[in-house]
């Protein structure tokens, strides 16, 4: 009997075939409803906190990169006549706000995490995020006749630096 030979085409696709699910690091695990993930994302209602948003134009914000975390960059552009704070939570708890023109840092670990932000309306993001790597969020709010349309964005380094030059730190204390 004659051993069964394959063809390199035959075998060259079954290995593409393959790839996908041996490359495959993380179970696809999303919430499959937008309620759900915004539970992830901003944790239940009874624990959402209400700030009090001021800037400090003083103090320079901490901006080491750890290199065991993840380092964010929350900014929020002036954009019209929204005046209202917009606050951001990671993983259903709430980490800080912004105000037209400012920005604050924060730290994460490596892995998946699901970020909300609040101001009139909510918009989310989910990502995984990198140890030593740095990310830039903006927060938009653009103001519209009947309610505010709400955005928040993962941006690349050269397009946020230019609009983070014009920002200030903010600073925030719980209401």
């Amino acid at each position: 009997m004659k051993p069964m030979r394959y063809p390199a085409p035959v075998l060259m696709l079954a290995c593409i075939i393959a790839l996908p699910a041996l490359c495959q690091t993380e179970p696809d695990t999303y919430p499959d409803t937008w309620q759900a993930r915004e539970l992830q994302a901003c944790g239940a209602p009874d624990k959402e906190v209400h700030y009090t948003v001021d800037t400090d134009k003083v103090t320079p914000p901490v901006t080491v990169q750890p290199g065991n975390k993840a380092l964010f960059y929350i900014f929020r552009p002036r954009h019209g006549m929204t005046s209202f704070p917009d606050k951001i939570a990671v993983d259903g708890e709430w980490k800080g706000a912004n105000l037209p023109g400012t920005f604050f840092t924060l730290t994460l670990e490596p892995g998946l995490h699901y970020f909300c932000s609040s101001a009139k309306s909510r918009s989310l993001l989910i990502m995984t995020v990198e140890a030593g790597k740095t990310y830039y969020l903006e927060q938009q709010v653009i103001f519209k006749p009947h309610s505010p349309v709400h955005n928040l964005y993962l941006l690349r380094k050269a397009d946020a630096k230019p609009m983070l030059a014009q920002t200030t730190p903010s600073t925030w204390k719980i209401e």
